[in-house]
């Protein structure tokens, strides 16, 4: 049974798709804060398993972009590269459709089809997960890791 909307059916499906777009757009913005930060932290503690992860992480959002569009990542240099792929993603999520389909080949080649909402939403995600592999990382290294959780980049936003 559908919910009552106090401005009609199609007015409510409309701000929630806003409400989604805009919360997935803002899950880039955090990704990059949160990135840019372990960068930082990586170049000031050379390890070659913080440059594995973080390539990762960069390699990742670039070729679910790519799937998505169609367009290959701008050669750049890392946070160059890192900063124009968050801005592509971004750019991109404000005008397409997220509930397109979007077939695709993982590395293994096989083949798979999901909406764009699910893509962002597991770029993400990926990102976030593996930021947590960088504090393990940095624990066992005995290191005083940044923190980059999502709170936290809401407290820098409001102040």
């Amino acid at each position: 049974m559908a919910r009552w909307c106090p401005i009609g059916r199609s007015g409510c499906a409309k701000v929630i798709k806003m409400e989604t777009r805009q919360w997935l757009i803002e899950g880039f913005e955090y990704d990059l804060w949160a990135n840019q930060i372990w960068i930082d932290f990586a170049q000031k503690n050379p390890q070659e398993s913080f440059d594995r992860v973080i390539h990762h992480v960069l390699w990742a959002e670039e070729i679910w972009l790519e799937r998505c569009t169609g367009l290959s990542a701008p050669p750049n240099d890392f946070v160059r590269r890192l900063a124009a792929i968050n801005a592509r993603w971004v750019q991109f999520l404000k005008t397409e459709d997220l509930e397109r389909t979007v077939a695709y080949a993982n590395t293994s080649g096989q083949g798979f089809k999901r909406e764009v909402k699910q893509i962002a939403k597991h770029v993400t995600d990926h990102g976030t997960y593996h930021r947590g592999h960088l504090r393990m990382i940095a624990e066992n290294e005995r290191l005083e890791w940044p923190e980059t959780g999502l709170n936290g980049w809401h407290i820098v936003r409001e102040s």
